[in-house]
């Protein structure tokens, strides 16, 4: 028979995506969040979660499971009412400095019980903390392949290209990129906002956040 702990451990584990994070956010030792899970896989007798060196990845079969119980549970939850004394939630995230107070700064829900800590950074390096552990999400303005991330688009810019009418480009803007000539290398360019495009999934973002 399946215990109810066995499905907050993994929930829990599902939305930080470590064993340490989700005995933190439960108040249980590390050993005893593993168990929970081992025992669970065992009574699925399926694989619930990847183990990667810094990250528990869901696997398809840990995926269905967290969308047919995850309501349950949080209805479940929501019946006992949380006490004031409940530590803040802290969400760690990464991101660009102009881009984050341009477009996510306002954006941040508000609330007693929510604390931020923002690291501004290359998003590469962004994306190693990610990947240790060290943040809850990054905003990326490059995306870099890892079998680890799941990526999703919050915003789309265009831009446009400008140089002096005299000069004159024998290739291709791809050819070009690949190998500058001397006579685009020397010249004073300038790149400007042709347009851009504001996605509603920022606000889910932060809300998915928030939610984990």
């Amino acid at each position: 028979m399946v215990n109810l702990e066995w499905y907050r451990s993994f929930i829990e584990v599902y939305r930080v995506g470590t064993v340490s994070g989700a005995a933190q956010v439960l108040h249980l030792t590390q050993p005893a969040v593993s168990q929970h899970i081992a025992a669970l896989e065992s009574a699925m007798e399926q694989s619930l979660f990847q183990r990667m060196p810094r990250r528990m990845l869901p696997t398809e079969a840990g995926k269905r499971l967290y969308t047919q119980i995850v309501e349950a549970i949080e209805t479940l939850e929501s019946i006992t009412p949380r006490s004031s004394g409940d530590a803040p939630q802290l969400i760690r995230i990464g991101a660009p400095q102009e881009f984050f107070a341009e477009r996510i700064l306002n954006r941040l829900p508000q609330a007693e019980n929510l604390l931020y800590r923002i690291q501004f950074g290359l998003a590469q390096d962004l994306i190693q903390h990610l990947l240790a552990g060290q943040l809850d999400a990054v905003i990326a303005t490059q995306k870099i392949m890892r079998s680890e991330l799941e990526y999703q688009l919050v915003h789309q810019e265009n831009f446009w290209l400008v140089s002096p009418s005299s000069v004159v480009i024998p290739m291709s803007l791809d050819q070009l990129l690949l190998k500058p000539t001397n006579a685009v290398t020397n010249q004073i360019w300038l790149s400007y906002r042709k347009s851009e495009r504001q996605l509603p999934r920022i606000e889910s973002l932060l809300n998915l956040l928030i939610s984990i």
